[in-house]
């Protein structure tokens, strides 16, 4: 008997379940500003941070490419980024970021980094504002 053939005319319980699992999220980063306003909502997907290496931030690391069809990944590609990158690798609970003994400046939330610091999960959560050099603004996020 299907539930169109019941005697009982309530709505059948829908439920509903989410296409994708949470296990399914990535981490990526967004371009929020760079000098070349062309670059602003770029994006670089992280998968390694997923398989336990590190990810090299820096002046000619890590491609970042358009949401467009067809667009090829570049690096930041800003001459007052130091040569010497940021890691980011992921741990157990978290991300550590660690900047190079010199060259480097990273402002987390408006707070300058000296060494290292670590992301919890509930900051990855919520994604982060990564400021490096004083002039190019990142998003560290999850995706799906």
């Amino acid at each position: 008997m299907s539930a169109f053939d019941s005697p009982d005319l309530t709505i059948p319980e829908i439920i509903i379940k989410p296409a994708v699992s949470d296990s399914g999220r990535r981490l990526r980063l967004t371009i929020l500003y760079h000098p070349d306003a062309e670059r602003i909502g770029e994006v670089a997907d992280l998968p390694q941070l997923h398989r336990g290496e590190v990810v090299k931030l820096g002046r000619a690391d890590t491609g970042f490419q358009s949401l467009r069809p067809g667009s090829k990944a570049r690096p930041l590609e800003d001459p007052y980024l130091s040569r010497s990158p940021i890691k980011l690798k992921r741990n157990r609970v978290g991300c550590d970021i660690r900047l190079p003994a010199k060259g480097s400046s990273l402002q987390l939330h408006g707070e300058a980094v000296r060494d290292s610091c670590q992301l919890t999960p509930q900051q990855l959560e919520s994604g982060q504002v990564l400021v490096l050099a004083r002039r190019l603004v990142l998003m560290l996020h999850y995706y799906q």
